[in-house]
């Protein structure tokens, strides 16, 4: 996961969700929105160490969905570096990098991260 800044945070924190109980967070995720409508991304998906395998990654999977459908976005694209095997599982695809919207692509060649790409037909699968 990214290391984000303060000022980032303070800019996006309308795009992000947290899964608390008692008091205590657990995980969060971000839907990032693009200048097409129909196009999102999950980003930002985290559950805490003491809480991984408890269901709370696809808690959020779920409400991130929720969202998407309620901006009628139909595509949501997911990048990862390491955890493509978890959303293979949760009916992900593999596309290419340059499936991405153009201010997307753009910041994934600057990052030179090389994550894989996953899109999600939010339509179909809901």
């Amino acid at each position: 996961l990214l290391r984000r800044s303060r000022e980032y945070l303070e800019n996006h924190i309308g795009e992000f969700s947290v899964l608390e109980h008692d008091r205590r967070i657990y995980g969060c995720v971000a839907l990032k929105t693009f200048a097409d409508p129909d196009i999102g991304e999950l980003a930002c998906l985290v559950v805490s160490p003491e809480a991984q395998d408890s269901g709370y990654g696809e808690l959020l999977l779920e409400h991130l969905l929720g969202q998407a459908r309620s901006r009628n976005i139909r595509t949501l694209y997911a990048l990862s570096t390491h955890t493509g095997e978890w959303f293979l599982e949760r009916g992900f695809q593999t596309a290419p990098s340059e499936a991405l919207p153009p201010e997307r692509l753009s910041e994934y060649h600057e990052n030179g991260r090389k994550s894989k790409v996953f899109a999600y037909n939010v339509g179909a699968n809901g």
